[in-house]
């Protein structure tokens, strides 16, 4: 069961914010539950009903990805470390799966449009991604997203995704970096499969999601690779979304084809959310973690935190934090506290430390 563990913590690190992740997701221990369960043991009382109301569904979903009916249960302890037990022949046996299905990496089950908040830097992007995922091909169904990191590029174009698993349910939707389809190729290569590759990317694909494109700078033959891989989708009439920190013109080392490819469809770039769109955010983040937070204390941690959309996620894992370990209410004190200076990533690493004993 460990390493059945270690395979779905590894999907949940990409899907679920780096200080969510430490918080409630790293403590976490593989207990010695029944044969058809995965027994995770919660630090404490607290952590299992975070887990529960938060991850839960997550780490289940992971857990059918490969291959298993078993069900996840939580329980609050700490793990008895045992010598690992011989396996009967009756005891359930879960395969490990390659992290590649048919749909690429998993999209984020929350990353959907109506969970997205729309404000005056990301409202054209968002109606982009809504009108493609609508099947409205204006713009010759390519978008391009551009923008800093943890600003929503990866939220809409995992909205487009999953907008088709919703409502084509059969249509195969590859979810990839521009770092996993080099290595998808360059394992072709090594193995003599790029027939088969060809056929992954060319003809079982409906809608491609290709994320952080500047990775592919410098790397000729599978720029060219890659453009004929779009040629071949865009005769077909498939749906591709592109994602970036950087505007196609901006990237080094690529070629002048596949720049001319990149820019052929509309680019949209997503800037900083403003004040009220960061209230809104933090008010959806908050109520998706259970937590009551007042208005004011939302306000001011938007006042203050005018970066990307994952420092308000910090903010707030951090300030679910302290007022645990000091067991006080939700209060614009804790949230002045939380954001004094270099105090944050303190907290966090005590709060961790505190779940892990």
């Amino acid at each position: 069961m460990q390493e059945i563990w270690e395979v779905i913590k590894g999907e949940l690190r990409e899907l679920i914010s780096p200080s969510g992740f430490s918080l409630w997701i790293a403590p976490l221990e593989v207990g010695h539950g029944a044969a058809d369960e995965l027994q995770l043991i919660c630090p404490n009382v607290f952590a299992l009903r975070w887990v529960k109301a938060n991850y839960l569904p997550l780490i289940q979903q992971a857990l059918g990805r490969l291959g298993s009916q078993a069900q996840v249960k939580l329980v609050a302890g700490r793990a008895e470390r045992r010598p690992p037990a011989a396996v009967s022949p009756g005891q359930l046996c879960l395969p490990v799966s390659p992290r590649h299905s048919r749909h690429g990496r998993p999209l984020h089950r929350d990353f959907t449009f109506d969970k997205f908040v729309v404000g005056g830097g990301n409202r054209l992007a968002y109606r982009a991604a809504e009108a493609l995922a609508h099947d409205d091909t204006f713009y010759n169904g390519i978008l391009f997203l551009t923008s800093g990191p943890g600003l929503g590029k990866s939220h809409l174009s995992q909205a487009v995704g999953n907008h088709f698993l919703t409502s084509r349910p059969s249509a195969p939707i590859l979810y990839v970096t521009a770092e996993d389809f080099t290595n998808d190729m360059v394992r072709a290569l090594k193995g003599g499969q790029m027939a088969r590759f060809k056929e992954r990317y060319r003809g079982e694909c409906e809608v491609l999601l290709l994320e952080e494109v500047q990775f592919l700078s410098g790397k000729e033959k599978i720029q060219a690779e890659l453009c004929f891989t779009l040629d071949t989708l865009l005769e077909r009439g498939k749906k591709l979304v592109f994602t970036s920190c950087y505007h196609p013109g901006e990237i080094s080392q690529i070629s002048k084809e596949l720049r001319s490819r990149l820019t052929g469809g509309l680019i949209t770039p997503i800037g900083p959310p403003d004040f009220p769109t960061r209230v809104n955010i933090l008010a959806r983040k908050a109520e998706h973690r259970g937590m009551s937070a007042s208005a004011e204390v939302l306000e001011y941690l938007a006042e203050h935190l005018t970066g990307d959309v994952r420092r308000l996620e910090s903010a707030l894992d951090c300030l679910a934090a302290r007022s645990t370990l000091l067991q006080e209410p939700l209060s614009l004190r804790l949230a002045q506290e939380v954001l004094a200076s270099g105090e944050a990533y303190g907290l966090l690493e005590r709060y961790v430390a505190f779940l892990r004993g």
